[in-house]
């Protein structure tokens, strides 16, 4: 197969691109907590959509009810890192950095530190 010339290569990047981005502004994972109390919907990097309760929540304490919706967000965020280490590896011609994508930032640290 010949190789293709900078220009098609470019171009077939940018569709690449256009294609993961598409599908990664589509990427959310609902996640429900184990009795059923709530429902969180979540991106990568833990970015929370939707928070829902059912009547279950109303048994919780204010303290175990944080807890629980708390505990639904870091499963289903994790959850969603996952689906999204999946789909950059679907396209291993585009540099994709998820560990910035899903929200794990690297520590900053001055000079001399």
């Amino acid at each position: 197969m010949p190789e293709m010339d900078p220009r098609q290569k470019l171009t077939a990047q940018i569709a690449q691109a256009n294609e993961f981005a598409a599908q990664l502004r589509d990427l959310a994972v609902e996640h429900t907590s184990s009795d059923y109390a709530v429902t969180v919907t979540v991106r990568p990097g833990g970015v929370v959509t939707g928070v829902q309760l059912s009547e279950r929540a109303t048994r919780h304490t204010a303290a175990s009810l944080s807890e629980t919706v708390t505990s639904a967000i870091h499963e289903a965020t994790g959850l969603a890192n996952a689906k999204l280490a999946a789909l950059a590896a679907e396209y291993p011609d585009l540099p994709v950095d998820v560990t910035l994508l899903s929200g794990n930032l690297p520590e900053i640290t001055r000079p001399g530190d």
